[in-house]
Order: structure tokens, then C-alpha cells, then sequence
């Protein structure tokens, strides 16, 4: 065998040379180097971030879906605003509640800036009345027909007249689904509260008490009694069924006990002492209503059927609250202030006591509810209950198979389906009768 040329084993050896280049790490100059050190540790943080970042953007979106539900779903706002007093407090889930609505206020006023008020049903032309002033004061001028409490009660057109929708303050009448050719015992009108808020409104039903009588009852579980006889009474929740042939509506009641310990007395049984600053609902035996604060109406208390209470008077003696003339106002009530933009509701009298005007509202705060209410034709007006679940004005029909069912008189307000009827309500509400039904007279 031949030996090896010198050039042929060189080249059988640059393999070998190859490889070991090939193996041999590129050098990296200092600036690298120290920046891959740098780097290193920062990819690792980044990874064990990542849980943190992904629990930082859920709570938002989390937060948004409660809202949303607590908004849109009856037993939902209740439920998780009860949790959550539970957990943080009451006064905590108050603040957090008025952080949410100021939020939401804050993104209508942006979003909404240009909207125009909007009617919600149509006024026949034969009920419109010549063009009214532009009435913009805290308390309307009384007028004899308001005194002597006709009904249905004067067209007060708008509130305002650059914030009005066409029918604004105009008197509809409501028909009696158990009996359409009975003259209307219900009137409605719509009002624009608010100059800066298109989108709030005040729905605003007038009862003829010469017709109709209202009752109160009290919820399975509010107001929550403090009284020994209140513990042991039994509640029921629902309307009696005794009263049935005459049922028009319902509509809610007050606050919860927690918010304010406003008190209530029903069938004869005080639930809550009363608080001497408190607003005063009260039905007499004759079945003739009041309101006003309760050192001005206690000595007749012994004459009273029920009394319920609710923050100090919206109104009273046709005065607007003093509490309630600056128009950011926030003390107001217990559980949201005065000058959170909320759904809200109230109730009033006229000066002759013939009439009374319940109130329902969208995103209002409590003056414009009271100065809408006031510019309806109530002299004395109490606030009842708020917030998104609870307000709502519901009217009951016969079906062809003899049952009631109940319905909201206006769109877009929460009621559970036969709540107050077969279903007991909660929380206290009170219902309204015909006086021409045989059965109306009963206090059973």
C-alpha cells in the first residue's frame, strides 16, 4: 500500500478542523454579554407576570359584567348588593355604588351630550292643551284647580322647555284593563327633570282618591322589625285576595331597614319606631292620606291605618327642602346621596289630598325627582325607594282564565313575574283599589 501524499492527509484532517470550528461558540463582544445578562432574568419575571397581568385585566371586565347584570336583571342587583354589604359593609357598598353611578353619569354626559328627550308614548291631539308657560321655578303657582283637586289633574307641560319631548306634562289617561269603559281612575305624564340630562326622566302616574284607596303592606323581610311586637307578626308579602275584584297597581315602598332605621307601622303593628325627622306616609280609617314630617302628624297617630316612613320631606307645604335647592346637593337620604344620578322614586299629594302622584325615574338625581314631582302638581312629596331594581309602577289584569297578572306600566322597569300576588315580595309596597269594588271597603 501506498503511503500517504502530505496533501491528502491534510486533507483528511480538515473534517476534523471543520468540526471543531463548527463546535466552537461565536465570541461575543462586552456590550452583549452584559445584556444578555440583563435580559435574562427579566424574560424569566415576565413569565411569572404573566398570571398577574391576566388577573389585572379580568377584574375590570369582571366588574363591567356585574354591573351590567346588577342593571338589567331583577334578583341580581339585590343579591350582590346584599353580598356585598355582607363582606365590606354597608357604608362601603353605598360609596362603591355612587363611585359606579358618577362613573356612568360621567359617560353619559359624553356619550349622550347631543341626545334629545324622547316621548314614550303618543298624546292625541284632543287632549293637548294651548302652549303653557316656561315654568322653571322651584314651586309652581297653586291655581284653583289644583286646590279644589280636579281631576284628571291640568296639563303643566314641560319643566323646561329646552329639555322637553313632545307631550311633556300632558295627562294621559290610563284604562282599567278589568274595566275598559269605566272612566279612568289613572292619569299619566312624562317629564324631563333635568336641563342637563336629556336622558333622565320622571314618570309620574295621578290617582283619584275619590275613586281608590291605597293600602300598605309590608315585605317578608323589610323593614326589617325592631319592635317585639313587629317580630312576631306575621308577614305575608303579597296582596289579600280579598281585595282582588278591585286591584289597579302596586308600587314599591321605602328603604331598607339598615338604610336610615325609618320606621313603619302596618295592620296595627309597629315594625320600626318612628324617627321624629322622618317623612311620613299616612293612611287615616277614613282612607284619607298625609304626608309630612312626623312631629307634625304624630298626635293624629292613634287615627292612622299604616305610616311609613322615608328620608326627611322632598317637599313640604309646597317648600322645596332646603337640602335640596343647590342642585349638586349630595346629602340626601341613607343609602345613595342626593346628588347621585340614579332610578328613584316618590310620593305625593296635592294640596286637597284628593290626589296622589306617584313618581318613577330614570337617572335623576333627588332634586329633579322633587322638582319634577312638584311640577306635576304635588304639594307634599316623600322619596321611597331607589336604585335600579326596586322602583317600577305595576298594573294587574284578569286573564281569560281568571287569574291576575301583573305587568310594569312603564317599559324598562324591574318586576318579577306575579311578585306581590303569588310571589311574596321582600320588601314592603303599596297597592292600590277601587273604592266602587265591594270589597274595597274591607281592612281584612
Amino acid at each position: 500500500m501506498r503511503p500517504l501524499s502530505k496533501n491528502r492527509t491534510a486533507r483528511r484532517a480538515r473534517p476534523a478542523a471543520a468540526s471543531s470550528r463548527r463546535d466552537k461558540k461565536p465570541s461575543v463582544g462586552p456590550l452583549r454579554q452584559w445584556l444578555r445578562r440583563v435580559a435574562r432574568p427579566l424574560r424569566r419575571g415576565a413569565r411569572s407576570k404573566r398570571p398577574w397581568v391576566a388577573l389585572v385585566l379580568a377584574i375590570p371586565l369582571a366588574l363591567m359584567f356585574l354591573w351590567a347584570l346588577a342593571n338589567q336583571v331583577a334578583w341580581a342587583g339585590p343579591l350582590l348588593a346584599d353580598t356585598a354589604r355582607a363582606v365590606v359593609g354597608v357604608d362601603a357598598v353605598s360609596r362603591l355604588e355612587e363611585i359606579a353611578y358618577d362613573a356612568a353619569d360621567r359617560w353619559n354626559r359624553f356619550w349622550r351630550s347631543e341626545a334629545q328627550p324622547e316621548a314614550h308614548w303618543n298624546t292625541s291631539p284632543q287632549v293637548l292643551v294651548t302652549p303653557v308657560p316656561n315654568f322653571t321655578t322651584d314651586a309652581l303657582p297653586p291655581t284653583d284647580a289644583a286646590d279644589k283637586g280636579e281631576f284628571p289633574p291640568a296639563n303643566v307641560g314641560p319643566l323646561f322647555r329646552e329639555m322637553a319631548a313632545p307631550g311633556d306634562g300632558v295627562w294621559v289617561p290610563v284604562v282599567d284593563p278589568n274595566h275598559p269603559d269605566e272612566p279612568p281612575v289613572l292619569y299619566k305624564t312624562l317629564i324631563h327633570p333635568d336641563r342637563k340630562r336629556s336622558w333622565g326622566e320622571l314618570f309620574v302616574v295621578a290617582i283619584d282618591l275619590r275613586r281608590a284607596q291605597i293600602f300598605a303592606a309590608a315585605g317578608t323581610l323589610e323593614p326589617k322589625a325592631s319592635t317585639q311586637e313587629g317580630q312576631q307578626y306575621k308577614r305575608r308579602g303579597v296582596i289579600p285576595e280579598v281585595r282582588y275584584d278591585g286591584l289597579l297597581a302596586a308600587f314599591n315602598g321605602g328603604f331598607k331597614a339598615e338604610h336610615g332605621q325609618w320606621g313603619m307601622k302596618v295592620d296595627d303593628v309597629t315594625l320600626l319606631p318612628p324617627r321624629d325627622r322622618g317623612c311620613t306616609i299616612a293612611g287615616f280609617a277614613d282612607h284619607t292620606l298625609r304626608i309630612g314630617t312626623w312631629t307634625a302628624l304624630k298626635e293624629s297617630e292613634p287615627e292612622m291605618r299604616f305610616w311609613r316612613q322615608t328620608p326627611s320631606c322632598m317637599v313640604e307645604k309646597g317648600t322645596l327642602n332646603p337640602g335640596l335647592v343647590n342642585e349638586e346637593s349630595i346629602s340626601w337620604g341613607a343609602a345613595l346621596g342626593g346628588g347621585t344620578v340614579v332610578r328613584r322614586s316618590a310620593f305625593g299629594l296635592n294640596p286637597a289630598r284628593n290626589i296622589a302622584f306617584v313618581g318613577v325615574s330614570n337617572a335623576t338625581t333627588a332634586r329633579a325627582i322633587a322638582t319634577g314631582m312638584q311640577h306635576a302638581g304635588a304639594r307634599d312629596v316623600a322619596q321611597l325607594d331607589i336604585n335600579w331594581s326596586y322602583p317600577h309602577f305595576i298594573m294587574f289584569r284578569q286573564s281569560k282564565a281568571g287569574q291576575r297578572q301583573g305587568y310594569s306600566l312603564f317599559d324598562g322597569f324591574a318586576y318579577e313575574n306575579n311578585e306581590y300576588l303569588s310571589r311574596a315580595a321582600t320588601r314592603d309596597f303599596f297597592y292600590v283599589v277601587r273604592k266602587d269594588s265591594s270589597v274595597s271597603q274591607r281592612d281584612k
